[in-house]
C-alpha cells in the first residue's frame, strides 16, 4: 500500500470509529435514560454486540459531578462493597474499576429486557455505564 493511500485512509477509518463511539453512547443513553454532562469525554466504549455494552467516560467539572450524582439520585456505594459494574474485564486494564477510596456511587436498574449499572467516582470524575442484555444479565436464558 503506498503512502498516499494509507494517509488518505487514516481520516477515513478515525471518522466512522468516532461515529461508532457517537452511536455507542447514545446507545448507553437512551437505554438507562441517563443523559451524559456536556463535558464527558469518552474514554472507551466496548461493544460485543452481543450480551454487553461499557463505556468509561470522564466529567472534569465537580459542579456537573455532583449535580448528576444529584440529579439522577445516585446511592453511595458502601464502603468494602464490590463493584457493581460486572463487564469492565472488556476494557484496557487501565479503564477497569478500582476501588480505591469510598467516593464512589452508583445506580442500577433492571428491565425484562436489560440490566444497567452506572458508576461514578466523585473525586475523580470517572464514570463507568453498563448495559448487560438477557443471559449475562440473568433475566432470561
Amino acid at each position: 500500500m503506498t503512502k498516499n493511500k494509507i494517509i488518505i485512509l487514516f481520516p477515513i477509518l478515525s471518522l466512522l470509529l468516532s461515529c461508532s463511539n457517537y452511536y455507542k453512547k447514545k446507545y448507553l443513553e437512551n437505554t438507562t435514560k441517563i443523559k451524559l454532562p456536556k463535558s464527558n469525554k469518552n474514554i472507551q466504549i466496548f461493544d460485543n454486540n452481543f450480551f454487553a455494552t461499557i463505556g468509561k467516560f470522564l466529567i472534569k467539572d465537580k459542579i456537573e459531578i455532583n449535580n448528576f450524582i444529584i440529579n439522577y439520585k445516585f446511592k453511595k456505594l458502601e464502603k468494602n462493597k464490590k463493584s457493581i459494574i460486572e463487564s469492565d474485564g472488556f476494557l484496557y486494564k487501565e479503564n477497569q474499576v478500582i476501588l480505591n477510596d469510598n467516593d464512589f456511587f452508583y445506580i442500577s436498574e433492571k428491565t425484562e429486557e436489560y440490566r444497567w449499572n452506572i458508576l461514578i467516582n466523585k473525586t475523580t470524575g470517572e464514570l463507568w455505564i453498563e448495559v448487560l442484555c438477557p443471559g449475562f444479565s440473568g433475566n432470561k436464558s
